[in-house]
This record gives C-alpha cells, structure tokens and sequence, in this order.
C-alpha cells in the first residue's frame, strides 16, 4: 500500500507518523523546507541529516516542497505543485494534516481519486492563541 502523508508544519509529527507505517507502507512524507530547515539551522541537506541521525527510516521517501510567502498568486502555485506531486506518486491513501492553512484544502477539491484521510490539528484555541481577525459568532 502506497500512503502520501502532506504535513507542512510540526515536520515531528509527520516523522512520527511516517516512521509508524514505513513497516506495513510505502510511504512518501511531503514536508516544507522551511519546516525542515528550522529543525537543523546549521545544515544543507536537512533530509540527509535526517537519516544520518536515525530519525527517518529508510524505506521512506522524503518530498521538501517550499511553502511560498508572499502574494496569493504564489500559494496558487503551491496548490498546482502538490496536485502534481500527489498524481505522480498515485497513492492508495492520501493523508493530510491540517494545520490552518486555509489554500491547501482546495487542493484536495483536484485529488478526489484518491481515498483521503484528514487530520484536523488545533480546532480550538490554545491558552494565549490570539483570535483570527474575523470570528463568526453563534448566538442562541
């Protein structure tokens, strides 16, 4: 069985999640660079470290994708680069954990051949999360 996991924030997680299945799966872990980056400030190659330490095991195929800053236009290039990545590697489960970026799930509306899994991180908010600036509000 082919799983595609798309984590593009707490890359631990997505290694956890990763490393659980690569026994049973071929798994293929779809993370940012920035995400990856951050975890080793002083290193090139992240994914290289990444196996060299033992944190990833080798039957999994590591995909950095750059999560774009900047304007709308460059997250809906973003949205385009993962339908690719996800039609080329033609997974049997497509897993994607949701972290709050908004655009990625209209990806999805493009993936709908492949069985989907999602998980829904931080529904609520944490002590000292600061409200988005629009909230909708259900009164009784």
């Amino acid at each position: 069985m082919r799983v595609l996991i798309i984590g593009l924030f707490a890359p631990e997680f997505m290694i956890a999640q990763a490393n659980s299945l690569a026994s049973k799966c071929k798994v293929t872990l779809m993370v940012t660079r920035q995400n990856l980056a951050a975890l080793f400030p002083d290193d090139r190659n992240p994914v290289e470290r990444l196996f060299a330490n033992g944190l990833v095991d080798n039957h999994i195929d590591v995909n950095l994708v750059n999560y774009p800053t900047g304007s709308f236009l460059y997250k809906i290039g973003f949205i385009y680069q993962i339908i690719k990545i996800v039609r080329r590697f033609r997974p049997d489960i497509l897993h994607y954990h949701s972290g709050g970026e908004p655009w990625i799930p209209l990806a999805l509306l493009f993936l709908r051949d492949f069985p989907l899994v999602v998980s829904i991180h931080d529904a609520a908010h944490h002590p000292g999360d600061k409200p988005p600036k629009l909230i909708l509000t259900i009164k009784n």
